[in-house]
């Protein structure tokens, strides 16, 4: 009979999720622990839906642990020697050796959102989410730099929700044209979409600076 093999996955995402599922249905002689560093998790892909409050963040949030591990310890990975990690639990703040003979890093994640921070509760979370929202919805002018899918998902979802945003979003573009990862015609339909909801564009232009003020209007910097 093989030995079971130690294996350690860093992170709860969509990635520890189909790592563990798939070595579960190798049938690979594992034992898996998961290090989560929060106690929850959510789904980053709705999280444009979250901030214009098509849906609540409850719903955008599972509390699942992830099926097929064998263990799950909720800390913060904080260090890495050989065959083990250092994890800061978030229940006692005390720092906890994992063993491993096999270690998988599933933290990477390069989608532009507001990821929630390692340890953070979700008390917090939803404070955090419920700011920005609210800077949103009750902004006089939006202005939001990116003519890539998030920015183009942020302002259609952010007019749709509130019809009387209309003309007071924009959507910077450094490129000619939105979406330019994608066929002409994509970039061409959402723009003419959006421009019908009253979105105003700046393209061929980037934020390089803005004014730092927490009380009334925010001025960019465009080159």
């Amino acid at each position: 009979m093989a030995e079971s093999k130690r294996i350690v996955v860093v992170g709860a995402g969509v990635a520890a999720r189909l790592v563990t599922k798939y070595l579960k249905a190798s049938k690979t002689a594992c034992h898996i622990t998961i290090i989560q560093p929060n106690k929850f998790s959510s789904m980053p892909f709705y999280q444009t839906m979250v901030l214009t409050k098509q849906i609540p963040f409850v719903e955008n949030t599972t509390f699942a642990e992830i099926d097929g591990a064998d263990a799950t310890v909720y800390g913060v990975a904080v260090g890495c020697s050989d065959g083990s990690v250092a994890v800061k639990l978030l229940d006692s703040g005390k720092t906890q050796q994992v063993p491993f003979d096999t270690l998988v890093c599933a933290t990477g994640f390069g989608y532009p959102v507001i990821l929630e921070t390692p340890g953070q509760t979700k008390e917090d979370r939803l404070q955090e989410i419920e700011q920005y929202a609210n800077a949103l919805s009750s902004g006089n002018d939006v202005v939001i730099a990116g003519g890539g899918t998030v920015g183009v998902e942020l302002a259609g979802d952010l007019l749709e929700k509130y019809p009387n945003a209309k003309g007071r979003v924009t959507l910077i573009c450094s490129s000619e044209r939105l979406l330019m990862d994608q066929p002409p015609y994509y970039g061409e339909r959402c723009q003419k979409v959006l421009e019908d909801m009253g979105c105003k564009f700046v393209f061929s232009d980037r934020v390089t600076s803005h004014s730092d003020s927490e009380i009334g209007p925010l001025t960019l910097d465009l080159k």
